[in-house]
């Protein structure tokens, strides 16, 4: 028996990490990245995390940014996966005619069947935790995507999330608008804000609201939408669902029973030579258990 010293071996590890920053120019071309970064692979599983991270390329005026990217992923023998990536902002600027970014971006994904609880050290003592209950499927953030080509252009901007998890889907859209104009005439939906939570076996909820659709340009015509609403809750009873955006905001679906109505301000004109018509009215229809209103 050999006394005097003692040996432990808990299991077999291979890790790197540090922080790395290369940049290059060359000319117009210049690129750079940054990050804090670990790579740790033990029995059964890999975790690859990055912090703090920022990727930046440019050619010319054309230049591609992404920052604030946190990130932590653990593969497991067999395929499966968890994992939480944050990326504060990707703007892409440069191009004449074009605006793109797109920021608060998330996923959260696990797809390993069960609860997931892992922790991962970078090499400055900070850590990055994945916590998931059940397998999820999530991703959102707040896009803004501008293009006009001539005459004719275009916005769409929103806050949206998608969540999928056992039993449901959740989709989202916060602050959402839309216009399009070609020449004189332009569609314009401003303050869209929409919760739909869809349940296996084809049931539905949502809540819907547009504070304007306005359509402009076109002579004679005039036709406006204000304060419009959709609510509909086909699921056969009552549904209380949080959904949760990605700069932690929230927007929440509440029904008691089945329902089914819309309602909102129409605008409807139109001239044709000496003939004219308008329409204007703030409309409800609403369809419960055992009445319609």
């Amino acid at each position: 028996e050999e006394k005097g010293h003692e040996s432990w071996v808990l299991e077999d590890i291979v890790a790197v990490g540090g922080t790395l920053h290369l940049g290059l120019t060359v000319g117009s071309f210049s690129t750079n990245l940054s990050a804090t970064f670990l790579f740790e692979q033990t029995a059964g599983m890999i975790k690859i995390g990055i912090k703090d991270g920022a990727f930046d390329i440019g050619a010319g005026s054309v230049a591609l940014n992404i920052t604030d990217v946190n990130g932590a992923f653990v593969l497991y023998d067999g395929g499966s996966l968890a994992a939480q990536l944050r990326i504060g902002h990707v703007g892409l600027t440069g191009i004449t005619g074009l605006t793109f970014t797109v920021d608060d971006f998330f996923l959260s994904l696990n797809n390993t069947g069960g609860p997931v609880h892992e922790s991962l050290t970078f090499g400055d003592g900070s850590t990055a935790d994945i916590d998931f209950t059940a397998d999820i499927v999530a991703v959102g953030g707040t896009l803004h995507l501008g293009l006009t080509v001539g005459s004719f252009s275009t916005n769409l901007s929103a806050t949206f999330l998608f969540e999928k998890t056992a039993g449901m889907i959740k989709i989202g859209i916060k602050d959402g608008a839309f216009d399009i104009s070609a020449g004189s005439v332009a569609l314009n939906i401003t303050q869209v804000n929409g919760a739909f939570v869809l349940y296996d076996g084809g049931t539905l909820a949502a809540q819907l609201r547009i504070g304007h659709v306005g359509l402009t340009g076109i002579t004679g015509l005039t036709f406006t939408v204000d304060d419009f609403f959709l609510s509909l809750n086909n699921t056969g009873g009552p549904v209380h669902e949080t959904l949760t955006f990605g700069d932690g905001s929230t927007a929440d679906i509440d029904f008691t029973a089945d329902i089914v109505a819309v309602g909102g301000t129409l605008h409807l004109g139109l001239t044709v030579g000496s003939f004219s018509t308008n329409l204007s009215g703030t409309f409800l229809f609403e369809k419960t258990a055992g009445m319609l209103k």
